[in-house]
C-alpha cells in the first residue's frame, strides 16, 4: 500500500481543526473519514486505508495517548490483526489521541508544499473534494513539467 498524502493531511486536519485538545476515532468519523469497514453499523474490523495510515503514525509517534505516553504497538492504541491480517479495534474507541509537535510540523510540512496550500482548504470544506482537487493538481504539474 502505497502512503496517501492527502488522505495524511486529512488527519492531521481532524487534529488541527478538531475543538478539543484530545480527539478519538468518533471525531474523524464525523469528518467523514472512514475508520471501520462500515462507519455506520460500527463494525470493529477496521478500514485498511485508515490503519495503514494511523500504523504510519503511530510509527513516527506523530500521535501518542492523551497522557503522552507513545504506542509501543498497535496492541497499545487499541487495535488487534487476526491470522487473515484484518485489523480490529479492541480499545480504539475508548483512546483519546494527541498530535504531537512532531506531528503538527508534518502537517505544517505538507500545507507547505504547492499542492498542499490550496487542499488545506479543500480538506476542510469537504474532504471527498479535496481528493478530485489533489489529483488535477498534481496533473497540472506534471503537464507543466513536461513543457
Amino acid at each position: 500500500m502505497h502512503i496517501d498524502k492527502n488522505y495524511l493531511l486529512e488527519l492531521f486536519v481532524a487534529f488541527e481543526e478538531n475543538d478539543k485538545p484530545h480527539l478519538n476515532v468518533f471525531d474523524l468519523i464525523a469528518r467523514g473519514i472512514k475508520v471501520y469497514i462500515n462507519n455506520e453499523k460500527h463494525e470493529c474490523r477496521l478500514d485498511s486505508k485508515f490503519i495503514f495510515h494511523i500504523q504510519l503514525l503511530v510509527e513516527e509517534d506523530l500521535i501518542v495517548a492523551h497522557d503522552l505516553k507513545p504506542f509501543e504497538t498497535m496492541e497499545g492504541i487499541g487495535i488487534l490483526h487476526d491470522e487473515f491480517g484484518d485489523a480490529y479495534d479492541i480499545d480504539l474507541n475508548s483512546k483519546m489521541l494527541w498530535l504531537t509537535t512532531k506531528g503538527h510540523k508534518r502537517l505544517e510540512d505538507l500545507t507547505q508544499s504547492e499542492i498542499g496550500d490550496s487542499l488545506i482548504d479543500e480538506v476542510k470544506k469537504s474532504p471527498a473534494k479535496a481528493l478530485a482537487t489533489g489529483v488535477t493538481e498534481t496533473v497540472k504539474l506534471a503537464i507543466k513539467g513536461l513543457l
